[in-house]
């Protein structure tokens, strides 16, 4: 079997770890797997011994072109733009990464949020000369023979009308180890001729240094950007004595500040989530998983896009986190953010237990759900 990898041409890495996991769980005995990828990306994905053809991806001809090369038997895409179309134009079934945002029959929690690709369905080309349907939603872009959902049922909630339909499968998080985080820090969109791992000794000397300090953990992932009020909430952190590690990046920090904050653009998510207090995310779906397998309690940031905010309340609700949202739409966000540090920093609370509790429970359902998911079967099903 033959099975071509697309991550979506304009997502950067965020896009390609859950592929990178799913082909690590091939066998290889009897399977052939390749990545379709934008060449800034080649050099990186070789790294870990994946068949990345040589093609610099980045339209619907690219793709096309790629399945005739590769002849593949099945194409897994994650938000591949144009994977649907040139599926069908080469007569290939497809495996399809949906998240929460993308299920069809889905609506926003709050109307006013957009989807985070701030796709406009309305505006693309008319595929009339195809023969195919026109898109009328986001989710008709990602139709597939099989969903693949990286996450588990209570968080990444179905429609009523989806929740008995087989075609959707759940994997559980689908993330990349630590070690290859070093690579990430040296990615250069110019050249991407990286050698060294990440040094982690440097990193734990920041946590050894702050042993006897709160430690926190904010980040904004590698797509959402984080504005002015978020940059002001981490240095009212650092200023409070709160130690930091972050890869949102923050000047003009004195000496005696800098020694509490440790910046990175990429950070070994496992390791950091093993050793602070609280995590503070945009809750896109490669990072909520993290805090929850190491049983770390969070506060996730508003970005008003649904796909992210709508995971986000749901935590919320499951009582794992505290929600804060966008700047834009919270008048005293500083405040806000500081005074749900402080709850959980208060020793005179039993707010930090109870999140852990609710916390073991949802770590418990992705066991059994990683556990229950064969990526080869959903494979050889597709294709039979």
């Amino acid at each position: 079997m033959r099975v071509l990898f697309v991550p979506c041409h304009e997502g950067g890495i965020a896009h390609q770890i859950p592929l990178l996991a799913l082909n690590r769980m091939l066998s290889g005995r009897s399977i052939e797997a390749a990545f379709l990828v934008p060449r800034v990306f080649h050099k990186f994905l070789r790294l870990f011994g994946t068949h990345v053809l040589n093609i610099d991806h980045n339209s619907f001809r690219t793709e096309v072109l790629a399945a005739t090369k590769f002849s593949p038997d099945v194409v897994v895409d994650d938000f591949g733009l144009f994977t649907g179309v040139a599926s069908v134009v080469k007569k290939l079934p497809r495996v399809a990464i949906q998240r929460t945002g993308m299920f069809a029959g889905s609506k926003p929690r709050n109307e006013n949020h957009k989807h985070s690709s701030k796709l406009d369905v309305g505006k693309l080309p008319d595929l009339s000369f195809l023969e195919l349907p026109q898109p009328k939603a986001l989710s008709d872009l990602f139709e597939a023979d099989v969903k693949i959902v990286p996450g588990i049922r209570s968080i990444e909630l179905l429609p009523a009308r989806s929740q008995n339909d087989p075609s959707y499968v759940f994997s559980g998080p689908l993330l990349i180890d630590d070690y290859m985080v070093g690579h990430l820090n040296q990615l250069d969109e110019r050249d991407l001729s990286l050698t060294d791992l990440t040094d982690f000794n440097s990193l734990r000397r920041f946590f050894d240094l702050q042993k006897d300090r709160k430690v926190v953990y904010a980040t904004f992932g590698t797509v959402a950007e984080a504005t002015e009020p978020i940059r002001e909430a981490v240095r009212s952190l650092i200023n409070a004595g709160i130690a930091v590690a972050s890869n949102i990046q923050v000047e003009g920090l004195r000496t005696n500040q800098r020694e509490l904050y440790y910046y990175a653009k990429y950070l070994p998510m496992h390791f950091v989530c093993s050793r602070v207090d609280v995590m503070i995310h945009h809750c896109g779906s490669g990072t909520y998983h993290y805090p929850i397998l190491h049983n770390t309690p969070t506060i996730t940031i508003g970005t008003k896009c649904y796909d992210r905010d709508d995971v986000a309340t749901r935590l919320e609700e499951l009582g794992v986190s505290v929600h804060i949202p966008s700047p834009d739409e919270c008048p005293n966000f500083v405040a806000t953010l500081q005074e749900a540090i402080e709850k959980y920093f208060d020793g005179k609370t039993s707010l930090f237990l109870e999140k852990k509790k609710n916390l073991a429970l949802l770590n418990a359902e992705i066991k059994k759900t990683s556990s229950s998911f064969n990526f080869e079967r959903v494979l050889e099903r597709v294709v039979s």
